[in-house]
């Protein structure tokens, strides 16, 4: 009925990613901050530095996002993925300003991002949604929570994922739960 994903078990959850990528199904997404996948390497290893993240941990980083991108875009060969985001000004940033979604990485400090850089990442996130038919996003309906993204295979699973210390991963399959679920945020 639902399997739990902590960094223990961490090399089942990225095997859990890697074969979902390749399964067919609608995907809907509600994140707290962009998603990983649209940004490029430079600008990632950018704000890493800012960041002052060592060069061992930049690399681990970097590993993460290419296997974050290319599930990401394995799926978007068979499938359609919405992701609902908040699309901020500038002065809904300064009021309370994202930070990297780096929770599947099991990366618990947080990475703040610059204006620009937030700025930045959303052009790159919007031109992949012009570029690609199975990618649509949307402005966040509501700011709900703080530091829990929702993903949806629909009619299949229901992943909560929790990005503070410690970063835990909740994958539900109970069809009642999420049928819920999907009905109460995207359907």
């Amino acid at each position: 009925l639902m399997d739990i994903y902590t960094e223990k078990r961490k090399e089942q959850f990225y095997r859990f990613l890697l074969r979902e990528s390749e399964r067919e199904g609608e995907r809907h997404n509600q994140y707290t901050s962009l998603p990983l996948y649209t940004m490029s390497d430079k600008l990632f290893s950018s704000i890493l530095k800012r960041n002052r993240i060592s060069a061992e941990n930049e690399a681990a980083l970097l590993d993460f996002l290419h296997s974050v991108r290319a599930n990401f875009l394995q799926t978007l060969k068979h499938s359609a993925v919405e992701d609902s985001m908040p699309l901020l000004s500038l002065g809904e940033f300064q009021q309370d300003p994202p930070k990297l979604s780096l929770s599947k990485a099991f990366w618990t400090d947080e990475i703040p991002y610059t204006f620009e850089e937030y700025s930045a990442h959303l052009r790159l996130t919007q031109q992949l949604a012009n570029e690609c038919q199975n990618y649509k996003i949307s402005p966040q309906r509501n700011k709900t929570f703080r530091n829990i993204q929702i993903q949806i295979k629909q009619g299949d699973w229901v992943m909560i994922s929790k990005d503070k210390s410690p970063s835990i991963h909740f994958v539900i399959y109970h069809p009642k739960m999420v049928q819920a679920i999907e009905n109460s945020l995207f359907l």
